[in-house]
């Protein structure tokens, strides 16, 4: 089986990484970050890509920023609940809600590549990727609002964000290993160049994600086909050896 990296092309210059991404990500609603006593304060980057409703409970915790590592569980659990999601997916400084972006000119790529491991897509194309039935992979609309008042706005310039499910870990690690702290939990993805795919602890889907690090894809080899065959722009595939 093979495995490649989906990332962005290895562009020039920034100015080329512009104006093939001419999109900007606009903020979401977070939940407080942590602080501990051996690490200090931290974030993760972690998004949870689902609507939410806040009530005023739930955004009396989130108006605090940061919370004490001995307070941590206590608080997120009240938030937990309040949202009606599992204390588990809850890490500090996590993103809640749907993604946001402002355009700033039109879009002409295939995918567009908005921060590591966010990457949007024209609807017309997500369309195509679902028919296909990948596993591992989701689309959620992305709410954007455009620079110019003059953009020529049409069904077809609808983004979708793609929301990778899938999990695998590298040969060697598991949550124990690149658990940093026993204290307030923070993990760490070490040694990023090493990329060793363990078939035994991989879920088997075509997107996933290594070692709970979201801001890096990878894809199955008919994945890799599949975006070849089509012609998609904008994106780069490194076969992992």
């Amino acid at each position: 089986m093979k495995f490649y990296e989906f990332t962005k092309p290895d562009y020039l210059t920034d100015f080329e990484d512009m104006e093939n991404n001419p999109v900007k990500l606009l903020s979401n609603i977070a939940i407080p970050s942590i602080v501990c006593k051996v690490c200090g304060q931290w974030a993760s980057s972690d998004r949870i890509r689902k609507d939410f409703v806040f009530s005023d409970v739930a955004r009396k915790i989130i108006e605090k920023k940061v919370i004490p590592v001995e307070k941590w569980k206590q608080e997120i659990s009240i938030l937990a609940k309040e949202l009606s999601i599992p204390y588990e997916i809850l890490t500090p400084s996590v993103k809640l809600g749907m993604p946001k972006g402002e355009v700033k000119k039109n879009i002409l790529n295939d995918f567009i590549h908005v921060f590591p491991g966010i990457i949007w897509i024209k609807a017309i194309d997500a369309d195509k990727i679902k028919r296909k039935g990948f596993t591992g992979i989701k689309f959620v609309k992305v709410n954007i609002k455009y620079k110019k008042k003059n953009y020529d706005y049409n069904k077809d310039n609808e983004l979708m964000e793609i929301v990778v499910t899938g999990k695998a870990w590298r040969k060697d690690s598991d949550i124990e290993k690149i658990t940093v702290c026993n204290i307030c939990g923070r993990t760490i993805f070490p040694n990023p160049n090493y990329i060793s795919i363990d078939e035994k602890k991989w879920d088997k889907t075509d997107f996933f994600t290594l070692d709970c690090n979201p801001n890096r894809i990878f894809i199955t080899e008919r994945v890799y086909d599949y975006f070849k065959e089509n012609k998609f722009t904008n994106y780069r595939c490194i076969e992992i050896k």
